[in-house]
C-alpha cells in the first residue's frame, strides 16, 4: 500500500518532531552569564493607598483587532490522502512453476489485508474490478463485501475491463466529486485498488489530483495559447463523446488514430499528472492509450467546465 504523499502546504496532517522535521516552536533557553539575585525573605512592604482602576477609553465599535485570534490557527483542515494498492486478499501463481518471469506466488488473507487497510486510517476503498477478476483473484465479491463491513469500511465499485478506463468522464467526475466531499475534505482517507493498484488505480488518482488541482488548473479556451487557437480549427467529426471500447482488443478505434490537435496547456497539465503518479507510485502507472486519452478528454471536459461557470458569473458593474 502507497500513499500518494502529496504534501499539500497547510493541509498535512503534523507529524512528530524528529532531526529530520525539526520542531516549529523555539527552545526554551536561560542565560547564565548573570548571576541570579536572591530575595530576601519575608519581604516588608509599607501600607499604601489602593490605587485606582486605570480608565481605558472607549474602542470604536466598528474597529476589528489586527491580529486574529490564536485558536483560529488551530483548526487549519487536512485533507485525507490517496493510497494505491493491488487487490486486497490477492492470490495468484499458487500453482506450478514457483517462479513465472521471475515473480512468486502470492497468497494473501483478505480480511487481514482489510483489518491493516482499516488500522491505517482509510474509510473509504474504490474497487476498479468486476466480479468475474475479484474471483479470480482469489477474493470473490459476498467474502469481500462480508469482510468490509466487519470492519467498517466503505466500498465505491468502479469496474473496469484491464488496461482501459470508464466509458464517461461525466461519470467519473460526479463520483470523484462525491469522494472529494465526503472523505478528503473531511480528512478521511481512501485507498484505490485495482489487479495490481497501478494502471486503472493509478487512473482513479490522476483524476483524483485534477479534481483537487494539484497540478494546475484547466486553462479554459480564452487562456489557451493564441497559436495553438489558431491552429485548432474545430472538426464536426471529432466530438469528444464516450468512445465504446472493445475489451477483448487495446487498439484504439480507426477514427481515433488521426492526429488531431491538442491545446499546449491541456498537454501540459497531462503530462504533469502522469508524472507525478508515476513519480510516486511506479514508472508503469498509466499503462495504455485508452487511459492517456481518456485523461486528456477528462482534463477537456473539466476546461468545459471551468468556462461555462466563468460565462454565468453576473456582471460587474
Amino acid at each position: 500500500m502507497l500513499g500518494l504523499g502529496l504534501g499539500l502546504q497547510g493541509c498535512e496532517a503534523p507529524s512528530p518532531t524528529s532531526v529530520s522535521a525539526p520542531s516549529l516552536v523555539p527552545p526554551i533557553t536561560y542565560d547564565d552569564s548573570h548571576p541570579r539575585i536572591k530575595l530576601p525573605a519575608p519581604i516588608t512592604l509599607p501600607t499604601l493607598p489602593l490605587p485606582s482602576p486605570p480608565v481605558h477609553p472607549p474602542s470604536p465599535p466598528n474597529l476589528k483587532p489586527l491580529l486574529p485570534s490564536p485558536n483560529l490557527g488551530s483548526h487549519r483542515p487536512v485533507l485525507g490522502n490517496l493510497y494505491l494498492s493491488s487487490c486486497p486478499g490477492k492470490k495468484v501463481r499458487l500453482h506450478g512453476p514457483t517462479s513465472i518471469k521471475g515473480r512468486g506466488a502470492i497468497c494473501r488473507d483478505l480480511k487481514a489485508d482489510l483489518e491493516r487497510i482499516k488500522q491505517a486510517g482509510v474509510f473509504l476503498i474504490v474497487c476498479c474490478l468486476d466480479d468475474d477478476e475479484l474471483e479470480f483473484l482469489g477474493a470473490p465479491w459476498n467474502e469481500y463485501r462480508r469482510y468490509t463491513r466487519e470492519v467498517g469500511l466503505d466500498v465505491l465499485r468502479l469496474p473496469m475491463p484491464e488496461g482501459l478506463c470508464p466509458l464517461s468522464v461525466q461519470t467519473i467526475s460526479e463520483h470523484m466529486d462525491q469522494i472529494i466531499r465526503d472523505y478528503t475534505l473531511a480528512g478521511k482517507h481512501v485507498l484505490v485498488h485495482c489487479r495490481g493498484g497501478v494502471g486503472r488505480a493509478g487512473l482513479v488518482a490522476c483524476v483524483w489530483m485534477l479534481k483537487l488541482g494539484i497540478c494546475g488548473p484547466p486553462q479554459s479556451k480564452q487562456q489557451q495559447d493564441p497559436i495553438t487557437q489558431q491552429t485548432a480549427t474545430p472538426d464536426p467529426a471529432d466530438a469528444r463523446d464516450p468512445v465504446i471500447r472493445d475489451p477483448t482488443t487495446q487498439t484504439p478505434p480507426e477514427h481515433m488514430m488521426y492526429e488531431r490537435k491538442v491545446p499546449r496547456g491541456s498537454m501540459e497539465l497531462l503530462e504533469r499528472v502522469v508524472y507525478i503518479i508515476r513519480r510516486q507510485r511506479s514508472v508503469k502507472a498509466i499503462e495504455t492509450y485508452e487511459q492517456v486519452r481518456f485523461l486528456l478528454e477528462f482534463i477537456e471536459y473539466l476546461r468545459d467546465l471551468d468556462a461555462m461557470s466563468k460565462s454565468r458569473e453576473p456582471l460587474v458593474s
